[in-house]
């Protein structure tokens, strides 16, 4: 069945976000799952973003997200992504034992998507992502948090999980809820204990140098005083009251993606899982042809370290593709001159705006912070993204 390369009716965003590093943070576990799709469903409550299609591979996610907002209100895009992404890093953060940056540095990376067969291109990528990386042979077999096909006009619904974070505030030295980031924290618990022991030798060998050291028993209970300061540490925090405003639960509704509605539910259903057993077959031949026949299976994704990379940060040079519109250049020119052109207004309304003895100039539409925070006028149909050919 081949459709037509029509412009969507509607904005769609390809988003895209990495752990630090690489790091395995996103690794597929309940736990994870859970917290990621609670996340997720928190962050949609109230904003004109609807989902169309999630996954969350090791080390990062990828989003195909439609952008609700109408002519002259402001995107809610760029609330939703800093609020999905704060959650997952302080829940993970809590989870995992770890503190500072989760992300990546910068933003995340997302796509304008503008037509039919760009949007199937799209979702069909997010869907074999873990295949694409060897880690699993077919899409179904991926246990992290993910929509299907099937998920097109259904809402999941995500009880909210427990432990630090969700449940109030913990102490500094909280064991984390992972297995192994566990095992982390207890060995490092240990040198510390071991430091503390070994530093009150040595000054307690000073001591005896001067005639004014400890007995042996003396010294022993010392030692096991400063190993008890230590382990303070492990022991689980005093019960507090539960002050999240958090809800028990949070409903994500997986929508339909625009420009498909010619197709019914079912049809739309059958449509995509059709495109993506075909997309799954490419992959193995694509992976075969490069002599990769094997995957690691998700006994073997589970039980890799998620403080580990998933290999070296080497600077790639790439170009970061900005918008999508697969097979039609002559339409993606267009929009790439749209969109320089929309650069170049708003640079002159920011100049405009900083400097005290110039009149200020509207920004164009698509204005996020300068809108949100300072308020300033915004010029109604300029885009982004300026549907040309609509």
């Amino acid at each position: 069945m081949t459709l037509p390369r029509r412009l969507l009716p509607r904005l769609v965003q390809s988003l895209t976000r990495r752990c630090k590093e690489r790091r395995l943070y996103l690794k597929p576990t309940p736990e994870v799952t859970q917290i990621v799709l609670y996340c997720l469903g928190r962050a949609l409550e109230g904003r004109n973003v609807a989902l169309i299609g999630f996954l969350a591979n090791s080390n990062h996610f990828h989003m195909v997200v439609c952008d609700l907002a109408e002519p002259g209100q402001s995107s809610d895009l760029s609330d939703f992504m800093g609020h999905f992404d704060s959650l997952v890093a302080r829940a993970l953060n809590a989870h995992y034992g770890t503190g500072e940056s989760f992300w990546a540095p910068g933003s995340y990376r997302n796509v304008e998507v503008w037509t039919e067969a760009s949007l199937e291109s799209q979702l069909l990528y997010l869907w074999t992502n873990p295949v694409r990386d060897g880690l699993v042979a077919h899409p179904d077999d991926w246990p992290g948090a993910k929509t299907t096909p099937e998920d097109f006009g259904t809402t999941i619904t995500v009880t909210k999980p427990k432990g630090a974070f969700f449940g109030g505030r913990g102490k500094a030295k909280r064991a984390p809820t992972d297995p192994q980031a566990l095992q982390h924290w207890q060995a490092e618990l240990a040198r510390e204990e071991q430091e503390a022991v070994d530093r009150g030798r040595e000054r307690d060998a000073k001591k005896t140098r001067k005639g004014k050291g400890p007995s042996g028993r003396r010294r022993r209970q010392l030692d096991e005083e400063r190993a008890r300061k230590v382990r303070k540490g492990r022991e689980p925090a005093p019960q507090r009251r539960d002050r999240s405003t958090l809800p028990e639960t949070v409903e994500i509704k997986v929508h339909r993606p625009p420009g498909f509605d010619h197709l019914s539910l079912e049809e739309l259903r059958a449509y995509f899982r059709e495109g993506l057993e075909e997309e799954t077959r490419a992959v193995h031949a694509a992976r075969a042809a490069e002599g990769k026949r094997s995957f690691m299976g998700i006994e073997a994704v589970l039980a890799q370290d998620p403080r580990a990379s998933a290999g070296p940060v080497w600077p790639t040079f790439e170009r970061i593709p900005r918008v999508a519109c697969k097979g039609d250049t002559e339409l993606r020119i267009q929009v790439l001159l749209g969109l320089q052109a929309w650069r170049a207004r708003y640079r002159r309304a920011w100049i405009a705006y900083d400097d005290p003895d110039a009149e200020d100039l509207p920004f164009p539409e698509g204005t996020h912070l300068m809108f949100k925070r300072h308020g300033v006028e915004i010029e109604l149909g300029t885009g982004p993204p300026l549907r040309l050919a609509a």
